[in-house]
């Protein structure tokens, strides 16, 4: 796994092993075992190691669509479940 600092003042890269990254991202050196074993990632997850290697989180996006299509369909939030969504409680309706 490699972790690409072109960008930051030295523009250096620096190899991690699959504990190293879990541990520098998202302060768990077991992530990646238990992600390679079939775990799934919630979306706050995601957008932790999107933004550690330095590419653009995906949950603001998702939930903008997310927002959209249950304004366009009436459907209530809890249907596709609040919490797999990361849905605040606030915007639950």
């Amino acid at each position: 796994m490699w972790r690409d600092h072109r960008s930051g003042p030295a523009g250096y890269r620096e190899k991690l092993s699959r504990a190293g990254f879990g541990l520098a991202a998202l302060g768990d050196a077991s992530f990646l075992g238990r992600l390679g074993q079939g775990s799934e990632v919630r979306l706050r997850t995601a957008d932790k190691e999107l933004t550690y290697v330095r590419l653009e989180p995906i949950g603001p996006r998702f939930l903008r669509k997310l927002d959209a299509f249950l304004q366009e369909t009436g459907i209530e939030p809890h249907v596709p479940g609040e919490e797999v969504l990361a849905i605040p409680a606030s915007r639950s309706g």
